[in-house]
């Protein structure tokens, strides 16, 4: 019995080391898949606008993005974020706020 105890202790600590390890080496340098690009830039609320609408991703270039799906840990005004994303060229949006993109993976800066 004390023998499977510990058996099952050591297993449960490499597993737990090994999903350590993994996620903590994806949050430095993610590679981009394929038609996914990497940019920086800044979460804005747009005035008198309201849902979805509102929210887009500036870059540093002025250049404004409607996002699909940003987590609602990044829907602050003034949010500096780092973040991969794929063009959705065939969607169109009613709210004209910008380029309609899919967000792969964020962060903040």
């Amino acid at each position: 019995m004390k023998r499977e105890y510990g058996l099952v202790v050591v297993f449960s600590f490499l597993v737990f080391v090994s999903l350590l390890s993994t996620s903590c080496g994806t949050c430095n340098k993610v590679k981009l898949q394929e038609g996914e690009f990497k940019a920086s830039g800044i979460v804005k609320k747009l005035p008198n606008l309201q849902g979805s609408c509102a929210w887009v991703v500036e870059t540093k270039d002025g250049k404004q993005y409607q996002a699909l799906e940003l987590p609602r840990e990044f829907l602050v005004d003034g949010q500096k974020i780092k973040f991969h994303y794929l063009p959705v060229p065939d969607m169109r949006s009613k709210c004209m706020t910008g380029d309609i993109i899919k967000i792969t993976h964020v962060k903040k800066r």
